[in-house]
């Protein structure tokens, strides 16, 4: 079986596409440029960062019906469905909070200058603002959303489909998002260490011939300072401001990567909320790193993970019976 590697920045991080099939190198040629084209197109439509977007011009058009294509459409039912799975701990009208910290452009190099819209002064609103009919959409005017908490999850779901029909295996990451299918044992996911994150503290290892949806999420992923302060991008709905969290990095394997992407979100936010949604996010495995009296700990569900031997074993707690509390 032949093995396919190709990587291209995109989304804001860096995109890698491996592919494991007895197939033609012709026929992976041509998902190739259909794949690359769906990525590009998926940002340009959807990024805020980008000023003639259908999610600029959405917002731009805050109090008017603005009739969107099928596949935005379908996004915000999508964000309307999981904000209240969540009870609002997961919002997409964030975005003027998230602009106000100090997550106002873009990070990815060359382009922190560009002129982007500025809600700031906006409000952050919630959930059942969102008005979704059959051929409309419409937020109040002066509320603005932002896709950042589920767009990577939702396109990583849409291209695992594809792959799944197409190839014997694969896996792609988005950063911090990514599908897998495995053809082989050998095959296995490292989990960053939350603290330093050039360095593992072990492996989920994904079931043979099955797609495994993974996102990790954590403060010290989107940050910047402002003012003297420092800040991060996952905002606390409840308060506007930059969670007060001592988990450092959420690790999550689940029916979707969409699921995976939102709650690692969530359970930096808040883990006991986080805790008590896994039933409904349909998760299969969960790490989660944080500080417990200065030292870095762990708390796993899951059969399919693998901790370093450098852990200690006292700093390893399995959850159980914490979905309920």
């Amino acid at each position: 079986m032949q093995q396919y590697y190709i990587k291209r920045p995109g989304l804001g991080s860096i995109i890698e596409l491996v592919i494991y099939t007895d197939s033609s190198k012709t026929k992976v040629e041509n998902f190739n440029k259909k794949f690359w084209k769906m990525v590009y197109s998926f940002e340009r439509q959807f990024s805020r960062f980008i000023p003639n977007s259908e999610l600029s011009r959405f917002n731009r058009n805050a109090g008017l019906k603005f009739y969107p294509s099928r596949e935005f459409r379908d996004i915000l039912k999508k964000a309307k469905y999981y904000s209240i799975l969540s009870k609002g701990l997961y919002n997409p009208f964030i975005l003027p909070a998230v602009q106000k910290v100090g997550y106002l452009h873009s990070k990815v190099k060359g382009f922190e200058n560009d002129v982007v819209d500025d809600y700031r002064n906006r409000s952050v609103l919630t959930i059942d603002k969102l008005e979704i009919d059959d051929d409309w959409v419409r937020i109040p005017y002066g509320g603005a959303i932002d896709l950042g908490g589920i767009g990577k999850g939702y396109l990583a779901d849409k291209i695992a489909k594809m792959l799944s029909k197409e190839f014997e295996g694969f896996w792609v990451s988005f950063g911090g998002d990514m599908v897998v299918k495995a053809q082989s044992e050998e095959i296995k996911i490292a989990i960053a260490n939350g603290v330093d994150q050039t360095k593992t503290i072990g492996f989920f290892h994904p079931k043979l011939n099955s797609v495994d949806n993974i996102a990790s999420s954590g403060p010290n992923q989107r940050k910047g300072r402002k003012l003297l302060k420092t800040w991060h991008h996952l905002i606390d709905p409840r308060t506007l401001k930059p969670a007060k969290t001592n988990v450092q990095l959420v690790s999550i394997s689940s029916a979707s990567c969409t699921n995976s992407d939102i709650l690692a979100s969530i359970m930096v936010i808040d883990m006991k909320i986080g805790l008590a949604l896994i039933d409904d996010f349909k998760v299969n495995s969960v790490v989660i790193q944080y500080i417990d009296k200065d030292s870095l700990k762990y708390k796993y569900l899951g059969e399919n993970l693998e901790f370093s031997k450098l852990i200690k074993k006292s700093n390893i707690i399995k959850i159980e019976n914490e979905k309920a509390k």
